[in-house]
């Protein structure tokens, strides 16, 4: 078996990114430029198999959080996400999975293996589809980088402009054209809560959707507010377009992160984060991730969510089930940085 790095992209649809313009996606993340500036914003995904990438981003030193589709099989994800139906796959082992750090995924000697996969609560009746999240528990602390405060006070505002980051696809006619870090600001919020599709829910409550830009690689991936803080985790959209694509709201899932961030401050022994600290959300992440949408459409919808196929923003090639053992995670970073010469 080869041994690689498989950051798998969104199998359900879209990743994260933003866009300028239609006019504007051929390059950088569809529109943006190489980023340096946000060190914690990460690579993830699996230590086996070939496919595309995912993003994640630190919000404590030993806590990464991506999209809960980042850490699945792509055999168990379901074909359609804004269902009753399509309930939340388990994660993997957190041995199958890594973070990588570095303005390049494949260039970074910076590896860090997965301790363990923290899924939202009740996943096993939850609907992927307003709760496509999950909290990577690094074995080892990540040091000298500033993690990301969440900003569980309020939620995004139709027309609020964005920054997006990622390591996704930069050029809609190169499906390779991913693993390198790249950022874009004048990205806008143009749907917030329950949208139809023609065929049944687009976003639930719980959900944003950015107006264009994201695209297959950047799942998992960041949207900053003005003021630095992250208000979204990227989900899904259409890889043929990348627009219109959706973001799960962190101020939906607030009372389970900002746990998860002060378990990890008693861990290290550090002081929590402002954003975690008891009662920090407010009444903006009262309506939570309602998992199976509403009842009112609206006219002029976007296209259905899709499965994981063309309409999945980031299709995946199911690999081999295994386990990479510690001793080759510096032969994984090396063939990867092979590929990355040799693509170049």
């Amino acid at each position: 078996m080869r041994i690689r790095l498989l950051l798998l992209a969104l199998a359900v649809s879209g990743c994260s990114g933003g866009g300028e313009g239609v006019d504007s996606v051929a390059s950088g993340i569809l529109g943006g430029t190489a980023d340096t500036d946000h060190p914690a914003v990460m690579a993830t995904g699996h230590q086996v198999g070939v496919g595309q990438y995912c993003t994640g981003y630190l919000i404590m030193p030993d806590l990464v959080l991506t999209a809960h589709h980042c850490t699945a099989d792509p055999a168990t994800l379901p074909s359609t996400v804004c269902t009753p139906t399509a309930l939340m796959p388990p994660s993997l082992p957190a041995s199958d999975i890594l973070v990588v750090a570095g303005p390049s995924s494949a260039s970074s000697a910076s590896i860090y293996p997965v301790a363990e996969v923290h899924d939202v609560p009740n996943r096993d009746s939850s609907t992927l589809c307003g709760n496509d999240m999950a909290v990577l528990q690094l074995k080892q602390p990540v040091t000298g980088v500033e993690p990301i405060a969440l900003r569980m006070d309020a939620a995004p505002e139709v027309g609020e402009t964005l920054s997006v980051v990622g390591y996704g696809q930069t050029d809609l006619s190169d499906p390779n054209s991913f693993g390198d870090r790249h950022a874009l600001s004048g990205v806008h919020v143009d749907h917030v809560g329950y949208e139809e599709g023609p065929n049944g829910a687009y976003t639930v409550e719980g959900e944003f959707t950015v107006d264009t830009g994201p695209c297959a690689g950047d799942s998992g991936g960041p949207a900053f507010a003005a003021d630095g803080r992250a208000v979204g985790v990227m989900s899904r959209g259409s890889k043929s377009s990348c627009q219109h694509m959706v973001y799960s709201r962190v101020d939906a899932h607030a009372e389970w992160l900002e746990s998860l961030a002060r378990d990890s401050a008693d861990r290290l022994a550090i002081d929590p984060p402002s954003w975690a600290e008891a009662g920090a959300a407010g009444a903006a992440g009262a309506a939570g991730a309602a998992g199976s949408g509403g009842a009112a459409g609206s006219a002029g919808a976007p296209p259905s969510s899709g499965g994981a196929s063309e309409d999945s923003g980031c299709s995946v090639r199911a690999p081999a089930r295994g386990q990479t053992s510690a001793a080759l995670l510096a032969l994984m970073a090396a063939v990867l940085r092979l590929r990355l010469r040799r693509r170049a």
